[in-house]
């Protein structure tokens, strides 16, 4: 029987538990963000606004619960009359706040009971906080708590009770106030936030301030995000990443001098495997700080049990793969590799977003890996919401009976993660009179594709070409002085160049002939159409 996740049966789940969540730092990182956003919050900073950009996978989402949870920031606020004030971009994202933060504080019906009325919710899509108030479990479990506190929580007024309020960027939070309080922003997730939209939720206050000449209505801001993941922007914000909010505070504390102290880099990924960073760390985060995996492969083999393929190789047959793409798999399976790239000769028609072959192998391999690994998380991730769809389908009408896989475009997969991800590539960008592809226009779209995969990251598509239309673009955009143009491109090859190396393909000057065949020390790579690498 599958369980629909409102308020009421997430918490219901937390109190059959019985037990807390342990919070803690993985790395060295996460724990100095905490540290800084500590100290704006308790007025011991140079300022009271500060960052932290987060790669992908690095556990930002730790430094809100450790803020959240700290009793000497919340005697801090309780004091100043302040409430704290959490947003994210989705109602998604508020939902898991909440999940996470009762993980950490509830464990029965005492503790549910002051935490529901020290916690509101606020997001135009969240589920009602209980489907019938007569069949409700947590209220037969914890007689303490009645209806209308459970209806309080989803949109209700910000009485003197509540500490901390969880809301998506539209919300009008501050229309809710019952009594004049003041706010402590953390904007989480805001890579793609522009700077205006997380003070949204303050607008009301803030208007009736001015009109009344008194103070202003926020006291801390504190802003996690990673700008190169900023994706789905319009074009004035990919060209001036200042009108972004994480670009502009890390701005303003560097014109103030303060950014040493106010601003952290975490760079160290808890999510992708060693050396599958790599590529991305050469492409993107190479000069911002950096990324580096706390995990090395071998740990995920153990600990995924991925070298428990073998005894079922033989029933994952009726695949419509060729034997070379089988042999391919067989053989990084067998060495313990991470990477695999099936480098597709053939190019997306004129004015399509699907290409046939791609889906072909992509849907192919899901099933494969379906079948090999159970227990584990496959998902299909592509660029166009039509290729996507067209895998999806092919998919469940030829291989369902393999069992499920998640089919995502990268602007869904975004904070999601599986741990074996086939990527199909978007168009490489074909000829010269072609406008520039997605990758071209958005090339934190490629880094965000490569990014969601805790074991296994298998590339289908024409990754030669994708690299040496790169090379070209920027240096032709180097000799115009179009200077945008040419980092993005570079971004994109140099991440290429990282991930081919690591699968066996060198980049020499002179070009050369990549062999059907080739195995690099974390990944093996087959060409299927032969190309030249240029430089």
């Amino acid at each position: 029987m599958v369980r629909i996740r409102t308020i009421s049966t997430l918490l219901l789940s937390q109190i059959e538990k019985g037990e807390l969540r342990q919070l803690k730092f993985s790395t060295n990182d996460l724990k100095e963000a905490f540290e800084v956003a500590k100290k704006i919050y308790l007025d011991e900073g140079e300022r009271p606004y500060g960052a932290s950009r987060g790669p992908p996978g690095v556990g930002k989402t730790t430094i809100a619960e450790a803020v959240m949870i700290d009793s000497k920031i919340e005697e801090a606020l309780r004091e100043s009359n302040t409430v704290f004030l959490y947003e994210a971009p989705t109602n998604e994202l508020v939902i898991s706040a909440f999940e996470r933060l009762l993980s950490l504080t509830v464990h029965d019906c005492d503790t549910a009971k002051e935490f529901l009325r020290s916690v509101r919710l606020y997001g135009s899509l969240l589920p009602p906080p209980f489907i019938s108030e007569s069949n409700d479990g947590l209220l037969r479990e914890c007689t303490n708590i009645s209806p209308d506190m459970l209806r309080e929580v989803v949109g209700g007024k910000i009485t003197e009770d509540v500490k901390i309020t969880i809301s998506t960027e539209f919300q009008r939070v501050s229309a809710r106030l019952k009594t004049k309080k003041l706010f402590s922003l953390f904007v989480d997730e805001a890579s793609t936030s522009p700077l205006y939209l997380p003070y949204t939720p303050l607008s009301d206050l803030a208007l009736k301030d001015l009109m009344e000449e008194s103070r202003g209505v926020m006291r801390h801001l504190f802003v996690v995000g990673d700008e190169r993941q900023a994706i789905g922007l319009e074009e004035a914000y990919r060209y001036n990443e200042q009108l972004l909010i994480l670009p502009k505070v890390r701005e303003l504390l560097e014109e103030e001098g303060v950014v040493e102290s106010l601003f952290k880099h975490i760079g160290i990924t808890l999510r992708l495997p060693e050396p599958t960073e790599r590529p991305l760390h050469k492409g993107f985060y190479e000069e911002l700080g950096g990324l580096r995996a706390y995990y090395k492969f071998y740990e995920r083999v153990n600990t995924l049990q991925l070298n428990q393929w073998r005894e079922r190789w033989g029933k994952c047959n009726n695949i419509d793969l060729s034997f070379n793409v089988l042999k391919t798999v067989e053989h990084a399976l067998s060495s313990s590799l991470p990477l695999i790239v099936i480098n597709t000769k053939e190019s997306y028609p004129p004015s399509e977003r699907v290409e046939p072959y791609r889906v072909k192998i992509a849907i192919g391999l899901a099933a494969l890996f379906r079948c090999l690994y159970p227990q584990l998380e496959i998902a299909v991730v592509g660029p166009y919401q039509d290729l996507v769809l067209v895998a999806k389908v092919n998919y469940y009408s030829k291989y369902g009976r393999f069992g499920h896989v998640y089919f995502a475009t990268i602007n869904t997969m975004l904070g999601k993660e599986a741990d074996i991800v086939i990527a199909m590539l978007g168009k490489e960008r074909y000829g010269e009179r072609d406008m520039h592809t997605i990758y071209f226009q958005d090339p934190n779209l490629l880094n965000v594709q490569l990014s969601r995969h805790r074991a296994m990251l298998i590339i289908v598509g024409d990754a030669i070409r994708l690299r040496n239309v790169a090379a070209k673009i920027a240096r032709a955009s180097g000799m115009k002085g179009e200077r945008r143009e040419k980092e993005k491109s570079l971004m994109i090859r140099k991440t290429i160049d990282t991930l081919l190396s690591l699968t066996g393909v060198e980049i020499t000057k002179q070009g050369r002939s990549t062999p059907p065949h080739r195995q690099g020390d974390a990944g093996v790579f087959l060409n299927i159409g032969r190309q030249k690498i240029k430089t």
